[in-house]
């Protein structure tokens, strides 16, 4: 069995591991947004594999340009990412299916070329059965670990998860999710509920989704809200937008040409500080083959 998670929510199993539990919430106010200039390439299977090409640059900082690939060399092992970039990072994920029931092993490694030997050699498994998930994985070179634990019934999530490094333990956090309909409530907390994240995830329709999340930072701040939707204007076009307590105001927008062209624009305006405010834009252009 191989599982695929989306921030659509009909599409979203019931069951999630620890790390999605909001995830189709914090999809709705971070994807698609960006700084800069960027431009992609895509050749999709050749021969099974995925290929894309990117080069980034973003005012004050070198231009960064990235390579990487996904395929499956057979039915048991699934290449996830495969990539290099400017910075020197090498990025390996690769996941092992089939090879038992309901499980998923996965390996993570991160490699500077400019450097001698490996940054981050994670393992890993991943296990889902009708109503329990469960996920673990530790990194051989920082000796840390952390591990999962979602329960689900009815249209209740439960879930525990601790990390660590070493025989040091570093914390608990502890999340739940109430799923009425189209409307999924999620709350989690982090190190025992030092700190807090609250989502809400809405889908109008098929093509408008509206999300919240409130990030309590600790009892002595004031916490932080924002707020989003994305809409599917066409099948071509997508836009975006949110605004956050702080005064920042955003906007995405994309649309795809006859499936090969796609160009995109990112906007946020920090509506607190008008006149020499951290205004940020971004566009990009996307070749799909």
């Amino acid at each position: 069995f191989i599982f695929f998670f989306h921030s659509d929510f009909k599409a979203m199993p019931r069951l999630s591991f620890f790390d999605d539990i909001s995830k189709g919430a914090k999809d709705v106010l971070n994807d698609g947004y960006f700084v800069g200039n960027k431009a992609t390439m895509k050749i999709k299977h050749i021969d099974g594999v995925n290929i894309t090409a990117e080069a980034k640059a973003t005012s004050g900082k070198p231009v960064l340009t990235k390579i990487s690939g996904d395929f499956a060399p057979c039915n048991y092992c699934n290449v996830k990412k495969l990539s290099v970039d400017t910075t020197g990072a090498l990025v390996a994920d690769v996941d092992f299916t089939r090879l038992v029931k309901y499980t998923t092993f996965t390996l993570r490694t991160l490699k500077n070329y400019n450097e001698f030997g490996m940054k981050k050699v994670a393992v890993g498994t991943k296990v889902m059965t009708g109503n329990v998930a469960f996920d673990a994985s530790f990194d051989c070179m920082g000796n840390k670990y952390n591990s999962g634990l979602v329960y689900a019934y009815k249209n209740l999530l439960m879930g525990v998860k601790v990390s660590g490094a070493g025989c040091e333990f570093a914390g608990a956090d502890l999340a739940a999710s109430y799923r009425c309909n189209n409307l999924l409530v999620s709350c989690t907390g982090y190190n025992l509920f030092k700190k807090a994240d609250i989502a809400m995830f809405y889908e109008m329709n098929g093509k408008t989704k509206l999300s919240a999340v409130c990030k309590m930072a600790s009892l002595h701040e004031m916490p932080k809200v924002e707020v989003g939707l994305v809409s599917k204007l066409s099948k071509d076009t997508e836009l975006r937008a949110k605004v956050n307590s702080v005064g920042e105001v955003s906007g995405f927008y994309k649309a795809t040409v006859d499936n090969r062209l796609t160009y995109s624009g990112s906007l946020t305006v920090d509506a607190a500080h008008l006149n020499g405010g951290n205004h940020k834009v971004g566009f990009g252009i996307e070749f799909i083959f």
